[in-house]
């Protein structure tokens, strides 16, 4: 949605994995490797769609949005996981692509148009798929 906002859309995950989160690595990995590029235990719980760091549980066919913590961005995490921490485990993950990742922008549009009983309106901003500025 946004460099620290991302939209799932249809998330499915059982649960049955112990102590598992929503875990992404913007840290270098130990002994100076760089970032890791495949999900590791180097990394940080991002929070859930309420803004928990409590482990996940069960999720069916749920929309979620997910907010990164303050101070990490999409362009700066090369991968996004459900990590069990006691597993050392990644149960599911997507690799963000560096090279084509192309990060929506608000979009400003015209004001309302044809307005009647003094009603009146600025410009308009699309924030993202469901989200409109008036």
């Amino acid at each position: 949605m946004d460099e620290q906002t991302l939209f799932i859309r249809n998330f499915n995950y059982d649960g049955l994995a112990p102590d598992a989160y929503f875990w992404s690595s913007a840290q270098p990995v130990a002994g100076g490797g760089g970032i890791s590029s495949r999900p590791s235990p180097d990394g940080f719980i991002v929070p859930d769609e309420k803004g928990s760091t409590k482990p996940l549980e069960r999720y069916a066919n749920k929309d979620i949005v997910l907010r990164l913590p303050e101070g990490k961005t999409l362009r700066e995490i090369p991968w996004l996981s459900i990590w069990s921490r006691p597993l050392k485990l990644s149960v599911g993950e997507i690799l963000i692509p560096r090279r084509e990742l192309a990060i929506p922008r608000p979009l400003e549009i015209a004001p309302l148009s044809r307005l009647a009983h003094g009603l009146k309106s600025g410009p308009i901003t699309i924030v993202d798929a469901q989200t409109l500025l008036v």
